[in-house]
């Protein structure tokens, strides 16, 4: 997947009239959208949407930054959500900043939203209904190491592993260290622990809106299976270690069939 994305929304977002702000409004909680994405070209002829769905299970009034109905000329970056409804497509103007954005709901009802998100390649929209996307929850992103296990090594599969944090830390840094994961299918198990790779990477942070974090800190991996201290190893487990005080992180691996464009994601593990 390709994740170039214009800063439409950014600015459109920008010009609005915005009459509440953060500090003068109730406390809120940040849930994380990692992809974000309305026919963005990539690699092999594909054309990436998500789409996430939003539900909201509460008897009153909730108000949530950015609004998800967003219409032609009728957005505002902070709105009321009223009960009753139905789960409904969150709508925004554009493609936001790196494909991600922080999604900010009054704290009183965070337990009462619930969202499903998923991405396909519309050219081959017949061919898959999609890849679920986990939304997360701020207190379920990590201060210490998490990990991805089991990632296949394959020229088919182009891997991608995507690193988000939240902007409450100035340059939020982490440490991604590859391993040599075992292999269990021979008579001879070797279980030793082998480093294959490490480097510190900076995750690219984004100005505030009108005071309202909507954009976390963010960076990108790719061809991971073209790394030459990965060559011949089939499989790998890799390690992420937050450095940098007070910053919680979360991430996910893409892995994308270059033939089929199936999408296979690797969650975090703790």
């Amino acid at each position: 997947m390709h994740t170039t994305l214009k800063l439409v929304f950014a600015l459109a977002l920008s010009i609005l009239p915005v009459t509440l702000r953060a500090e003068s409004t109730p406390q809120y909680t940040r849930f994380l959208m990692p992809i974000h994405v309305y026919d963005v070209p990539g690699a092999y002829g594909s054309v990436w949407r998500s789409q996430t769905w939003f539900r909201y299970s509460g008897a009153e009034v909730m108000y949530m930054a950015p609004y998800p109905f967003c219409f032609a000329f009728e957005c505002t970056l902070l709105g009321p959500v009223n009960p009753g409804r139905p789960p409904v497509p969150i709508q925004y103007l554009a493609n936001v900043p790196d494909g991600a954005i922080l999604v900010h709901v009054e704290s009183a009802h965070a337990d009462e939203v619930t969202f499903e998100s998923r991405i396909w390649d519309v050219s081959r929209a017949a061919l898959s209904a999609g890849t679920e996307i986990p939304v997360v929850r701020e207190d379920r992103m990590s201060a210490g190491p998490f990990y991805f296990l089991n990632i296949p090594i394959e020229p088919r599969l182009r891997a991608t592993m995507r690193l988000y944090a939240l902007p409450d830390v100035e340059q939020a840094e982490v440490e991604v260290r590859y391993f040599r994961q075992p292999d269990v299918s021979g008579p001879r198990i070797d279980l030793s622990i082998r480093l294959l790779r490490v480097e510190r990477v900076m995750l690219r942070m984004r100005p505030p809106l009108e005071s309202w974090d909507l954009f976390p800190a963010f960076a990108e991996i790719g061809n991971i299976e073209t790394f030459p201290e990965l060559a011949g190893e089939p499989r790998i487990w890799v390690e992420i270690v937050p450095l940098t005080p007070g910053m919680r992180a979360w991430g996910l691996v893409s892995l994308t069939n270059n033939e089929t464009q199936q999408v296979t994601i690797i969650s975090p593990q703790n």
